[in-house]
């Protein structure tokens, strides 16, 4: 029997971000404190599926904190948030269009990674057409707050 690759998941801290004081992301272990990130993050910004990370553990068996990006893979994440004036049935047919990998958070909530490979020019084209149809709001996951991979602070009242 041929084992498969092993999998586990690194930890990303968001203490600033709206939607989650966290998030796991599933990583392939490539020895010491090396990981290669299996899947594009839903909340965290500055990491992109197949980039290689460092992580480590604050305590032993806790799961590994992911502590900088130590080789880029190329790939890109975008996420949009479809307003509901798109019917649920058009939605996945509205994403499928643009032919990057996709993934369905929420109903109306989607993670796309844009492969090195993918045209990103025409893709962005359609979602800025489709944000100024009031179909949309989507984002870019460039990091917002230098050397972490959160969101910038919520501004003091």
């Amino acid at each position: 029997m041929v084992a498969g690759p092993v999998f586990t998941a690194v930890h990303v801290a968001l203490p600033n971000h709206w939607g989650a004081s966290g998030e796991a992301i599933p990583a392939r272990p490539l020895g010491g404190d090396m990981y290669e990130l299996q899947a594009p993050p839903v909340y965290a910004y500055d990491l992109n599926r197949y980039d290689v990370v460092r992580a480590t553990a604050d305590q032993p068996g806790f799961v590994p904190e992911v502590r900088e990006v130590v080789h880029r893979s190329g790939h890109t994440t975008l996420r949009l948030l479809f307003f509901e004036v798109v019917p649920a049935a058009r939605r996945a047919a509205l994403i499928g269009s643009l032919t990057p990998a996709f993934e369905s958070v929420r109903d109306r909530y989607f993670v796309l990674d844009l492969t090195p490979e993918s045209d990103s020019v025409r893709i962005r084209a359609q979602l800025d057409a489709w944000e100024a149809d009031g179909w949309i709001e989507y984002e870019t996951c460039e990091a917002k707050q230098p050397g972490t991979f959160d969101d910038v602070p919520p501004a003091a009242d």
